[in-house]
């Protein structure tokens, strides 16, 4: 599937290792290809244009985090069966320390390898179906994009969170081309 990565998808995903690196992430997520989508990719207009910063992706990612990785509508379902979220943040966080839901971090060693999430590897697998749909031959960062706009969790959650649906995109980056 490699092979058919564009130069700037082989880029977004150089970049998105950087940033797992850059946080000391146990492994590459999708949220690190969402970051890395913005570092001057086809789609990074697309995503300026609907107001999406990576200051503004950081703050979202962190507040996931700090709740275990529950996104937004993890949390209302939970809440729908009377479980409050934020009160057992709140409730751990005293007890053990700010952050202590988080994920941990990943100890540096030199030459080490960051592997990829299975949620990240889907949606890689996921910008080669949108390839094969349009029967484009390569797999652009456009193809990436739309691929993480169809999975669950805290990148998708941003992207809707800015208006930019599946179809919207779809709309966007077919204008931008």
């Amino acid at each position: 599937m490699f092979e058919r990565f564009t130069h700037a998808t082989r880029q977004v995903v150089l970049d998105a290792v950087t940033e797992a690196e850059r946080e000391q992430a146990p492994e590459v997520t999708p949220e690190h290809l969402l970051l890395a989508l913005l570092n001057g990719t086809r789609s990074a207009p697309v995503l300026a244009e609907a107001g999406i910063t990576r200051q503004a992706l950081l703050e979202a990612f962190a507040a996931t985090h700090r709740q275990a990785g529950l996104t937004d509508a993890d949390t209302q379902a939970l809440a729908e069966l009377g479980i409050d979220v934020p009160a057992i943040v709140d409730t751990v966080e005293r007890t053990h320390g700010p952050g202590a839901l988080a994920a941990p971090r990943r100890r540096h060693y030199p030459m080490s390898h960051i592997p990829f999430a299975p949620t990240a590897k889907a949606v890689l697998s996921g910008a080669l179906r949108q390839a094969k749909e349009r029967r484009h031959r390569h797999i652009g960062d456009d193809h990436v994009l739309l691929a993480l706009a169809t999975t669950s969790g805290p990148a998708a959650q941003a992207l809707a969170a800015h208006d930019l649906t599946y179809p919207d995109l779809r709309t966007r980056l077919a204008q931008a081309s």
